[in-house]
């Protein structure tokens, strides 16, 4: 009689890398998924740095300066204008701080300054809101809708400090 200790079924280091490869898959999926709310997040942390230079530029140079937002050109931007005399011009920085690239992905459906919606419901080309020489700028509240993920994003900018806040 011939004695076999081969039983059928997974030897350990099979299951071991089997378990590997499903927690190595688990911790990817959610990051995957994240991606959309990351460009959600990045937008609004590049777009408080803007407004964060337009705010210092306002303090430093003491004259109202604009956070100016150029939706009809083909590359849509944001853009820190000051004035100068009896118009306001494109800040020029070399550092690269004085603009910012519109995510197309982002579809504004409400732009609402001083209680003022500027986008009316139709398209908007440009609109823009001020922030003065002693820091303070308009009450600003952005509605964006995100169409890579379809959902609304909601800025409120916070007068006192410039920063855009989700809500």
């Amino acid at each position: 009689m011939k004695h076999s200790f081969a039983k059928p079924g997974f030897s350990l280091l099979e299951i071991i890398v089997a378990m590997a490869i499903v927690a190595v898959m688990a911790t990817q999926i959610p990051r995957l998924t994240r991606i959309n709310y990351n460009q959600q997040e990045k937008f609004v942390a590049d777009l408080n740095m803007l407004a964060r230079n337009a705010y210092t530029h306002a303090l430093v140079s003491g004259r109202p300066t604009q956070l100016f937002f150029d939706f009809e050109s083909q590359v849509k931007k944001i853009i820190i204008r000051v004035e100068n005399k009896t118009v306001f011009e494109p800040v020029q920085s070399d550092y690269g701080n004085d603009s910012l690239v519109w995510n197309d992905n982002f579809e504004v459906e409400k732009f609402i300054i001083d209680g003022k919606d500027e986008a009316g419901g139709g398209k908007l080309k440009t609109v823009w809101f001020y922030i003065m020489p002693d820091g303070l700028s308009q009450q600003v509240t952005l509605v964006l809708r995100d169409e890579a993920v379809g959902k609304q994003l909601e800025l409120e900018l916070n007068p006192f400090f410039v920063q855009f806040v989700v809500t």
